[in-house]
């Protein structure tokens, strides 16, 4: 993926993760919500979650990305993906 492709992706899943609910901020709900978002952008499971998952973590292998969002919290997963994509426009 290009740079661009992955500011692109990550803005999605920011953009959804920032209208989730507090309440719906659980590991089961957010796996079952970003797989639905993946299908409903129409793009790939790894085009989405691979970036979410280096913006989260800075690392390439970590746990899966549901886990690390549930256990970060709804704010440190948007102030994290948030860097992530200033990184990108440098």
């Amino acid at each position: 993926m290009t740079p661009a492709e992955v500011q692109k992706n990550l803005k999605i899943g920011e953009k959804a993760l920032a209208n989730l609910a507090s309440q719906d901020y659980s590991k089961e709900k957010l796996e079952d919500f970003l797989k639905k978002l993946i299908t409903d952008q129409k793009i790939g499971t790894g085009d989405l979650l691979w970036p979410l998952r280096v913006a989260l973590t800075g690392k390439q292998g970590s746990p899966n990305p549901f886990e690390v969002a549930w256990v970060l919290g709804k704010k440190e997963v948007l102030a994290r993906i948030k860097t992530a994509i200033a990184k990108l426009q440098d």
